[in-house]
């Protein structure tokens, strides 16, 4: 349980970091599905690159439960993508502190499924914070954006709900295979498929067409695939520990 805590700990100061990422990025007015697609093409290129085990399922060729897998991960990463597309969008319109908590507030979504379709142990206090975030939301909608009176202000608080509910669906999604009894991810799988994600954006891609970033967008968007990585990482194997204790639904609260 200690390692656990700790992996929670580590992922949650990784997801810090990029908050501080995003918010820079959304000031520079980035063109954002652009910078967002990048980003992700870095990021599925680099995970194929470091982590399946190749040699692994060359030998047990066709791996198992890769299938059940890939229905998992491949939509929870098509999630992910639109959700942080949304989240910069918001955050171009102003308030890039309080989008950020509106979006982190997904964290609700994984855990209530958690405890009521998966049977995890939390105590009242787990509920207490669920609830006050929930109320959090009320509050945080009130803020005035930061480019009250722009042309582009508006809809910063539809577009940071939709957020959180594609990046909550994303963290339920991402928390089930750890719930699989006897799992794991021998082949190294569940950050590639996870990955794939970035292909959605294609379907932005074609009603705005693609232009690469100038290269300090390019640098950004490495950084953020590169910074990233790490936390899909640490949060796997968090999930995986906490989830042997059934604990599996605390892991999004306490990171965040």
């Amino acid at each position: 349980m200690a390692e656990g805590f700790l992996l929670t700990a580590i992922t949650g100061l990784l997801w810090a970091g990029m908050g501080v990422l995003m918010s820079h990025v959304s000031r520079r007015q980035e063109e954002i599905v652009s910078f967002s697609f990048t980003s992700g093409l870095f990021s599925l290129l680099v995970a194929w690159l470091i982590f399946p085990r190749y040699g692994l399922l060359l030998e047990d060729w066709p791996p198992p439960q890769t299938a059940a897998l890939s229905a998992a991960m491949i939509p929870a990463g098509i999630a992910a993508n639109l959700g942080a597309l949304y989240m910069l969008k918001a955050m171009q319109r102003g308030h890039n502190g309080v989008v950020w908590s509106i979006c982190q507030s997904a964290l609700a979504v994984p855990f209530v499924c958690g405890v009521l379709l998966w049977g995890c142990n939390c105590a009242w206090w787990n509920w207490l914070g669920a609830a006050s975030i929930v109320g959090a939301l009320f509050c945080l909608g009130q803020a005035r954006p930061e480019k009250d009176g722009s042309a582009d202000a508006g809809g910063w608080l539809a577009l940071s709900i939709l957020s959180m509910l594609l990046l909550g669906g994303e963290q339920t999604l991402k928390s089930i295979p750890s719930l699989w009894e006897g799992f794991s991810d021998r082949y190294g799988l569940r950050i590639p498929l996870a990955n794939l994600g970035v292909f959605a954006l294609l379907l932005f891609l074609g009603k705005t067409g693609y232009s690469l970033p100038d290269r300090r967008g390019v640098c950004l968007a490495l950084a953020r695939a590169l910074s990233g990585l790490p936390g899909q990482w640490t949060l796997f194997l968090a999930l995986d520990s906490m989830s042997q204790c059934g604990l599996g639904a605390a892991v999004f609260p306490l990171a965040i």
